[in-house]
């Protein structure tokens, strides 16, 4: 799939060993998982949905801002599943557009204070390149379902005209 393509690319680029990419879910009311490569991906999956309270990803997806944890072990925020796959530390980047935060990448390394400046740059620029990827995909995602709606209406106002064309025969 494109979308764990472009997050194993980044995860080269930054030398991450773990990256997970979750999108808000507003009725279930939490970050749903969507792709994830690297450590224990595999053995040890993200969990389907995760709290907005949790983690990284629920403290970047609440500020809506880029977050970096040098010691991830000692963190409060850390989620032991993800410290007991040997994560040292994090950092995360909020998917935005238009001022709305839709998601959050994050990523983990076995490393302590892996994490530079600089990668947090790219972390965040990719994270806003896919905010921009996203809204336009559910842009248009309602074009195509509103083309849809369009022909099934034009469709059944046809069958009644012509039902209606019959009765006058």
């Amino acid at each position: 799939e494109r979308t764990t393509s472009a997050l194993a690319i980044l995860a080269k680029a930054i030398e991450a060993d773990r990256l997970v990419m979750r999108i808000a879910d507003e009725k279930a009311q939490g970050l749903r998982f969507i792709a994830a490569v690297g450590m224990g991906v595999q053995e040890h999956p993200p969990e389907a949905l995760r709290s907005y309270n949790v983690g990284i990803s629920g403290t970047v997806y609440r500020t809506g801002e880029p977050l970096l944890v040098s010691d991830y072990s000692t963190n409060p925020i850390a989620t032991p599943s993800v410290a007991a796959l040997g994560m040292r530390s994090g950092a995360g980047a909020p998917i935005r557009v238009g001022g709305r935060t839709l998601g959050v990448i994050t990523a983990t390394s076995a490393r302590e204070g892996h994490f530079t400046p600089g990668q947090m740059r790219l972390l965040t620029a990719i994270a806003s390149g896919m905010g921009v990827f996203l809204e336009n995909a559910r842009l248009y995602q309602e074009a195509s379902d509103e083309v849809e709606m369009s022909r099934q209406r034009l469709a059944t106002t046809q069958e009644v005209a012509s039902s209606l064309a019959v009765e006058q025969d």
